[in-house]
């Protein structure tokens, strides 16, 4: 599982600096694999693979030499294990939704049969609503210890940067969230996890 973790961190990373150097649009993929460990192997190794993203993406900002290295690696910390815990808990809230749990799939009340249909439709409405959490939560915690350890709250700016960072992360964490599902899938088919312990 450690090597996975910190394979997960390490292509964070190195995806999240790719991206960011390649598209003009805001797209990162830095948190698709925090979010597949999370999936796979839970909380633990989830936040071990946020912390060490963290940590990576500090050490190739600075063989990079981008400005974003001035400020310290810990920084990341609090977004990154966020995403883990927060996943964690929509794995464990809708797990059947989900496909992490074995048994009859109950439909949520918003639809009246349990169809192919309504079961694809639930997934895909449980997981824009944890995009969504996880780019509210994401991005309320980085921009908050940026602002506390670079600027200050009385300059008018944490508003403006925090909305600023939720448009931007928004659609980047739609993509992370449902690639790191069938990412999660074939994780746990590789390891032979157990569907009934998410």
């Amino acid at each position: 599982m450690s090597i996975v973790a910190i394979a997960g961190a390490l292509l964070n990373a190195v995806i999240g600096h790719v991206c960011t150097a390649l598209f003009k649009f805001p797209i990162f993929l830095d948190t698709i694999f925090i979010i597949a460990i999370t999936f796979t192997f839970g909380l633990l190794w989830g936040s071990i693979c946020a912390a060490l993203t963290a940590v990576f993406i500090y050490i190739i900002n600075l063989i990079s030499k981008s400005i974003i290295a001035a400020v310290p690696f810990f920084l990341d910390i609090p977004g990154f294990a966020s995403i883990a815990l927060v996943t964690w808990l929509f794995m464990r809230i809708f797990a059947r939704e989900l496909n992490f749990k074995k048994g009859a799939w109950e439909p949520l009340p918003i639809w009246n049969k349990s169809s192919k249909t309504s079961i694809l439709i639930d997934k895909i409405f449980i997981l824009f609503i944890l995009s969504f959490a996880l780019c509210v939560i994401f991005s309320f915690l980085n921009t908050t210890f940026y602002v506390l350890f670079t600027t200050s709250f009385l300059n008018g700016i944490f508003l403006s940067k925090l909305f600023s960072c939720i448009i931007n992360r928004s659609f980047d964490m739609l993509v992370c969230i449902y690639a790191s599902l069938f990412i999660s899938y074939s994780l746990r088919s590789v390891f032979n996890v157990s569907s009934q312990s998410p």
